[in-house]
């Protein structure tokens, strides 16, 4: 359970990146979304930051996936 609530965590930041969906919108590409959000969640491992990208790539195919 600890680990399902460290990932809610991390997710929860992404969620709270400023303007994420404007730039999910005009984005490019992924890596230009994982580019713009990353330094705004400042995580200092590379455990979190996996898993804050695998979000924002989850995150990413579901938006497009409707759209």
């Amino acid at each position: 359970m600890k680990l399902k609530n460290y990932m809610m965590t991390i997710e929860e930041k992404v969620d709270n990146v400023p303007n994420i969906m404007e730039k999910m919108q005009e984005a490019e590409s992924l890596v230009e979304l994982i580019d713009y959000v990353m330094p705004k969640i400042q995580l200092t491992n590379s455990y979190a930051q996996s898993i804050a990208k695998d979000y924002i790539a989850q995150t990413w195919n579901e938006y497009w996936s409707v759209v």
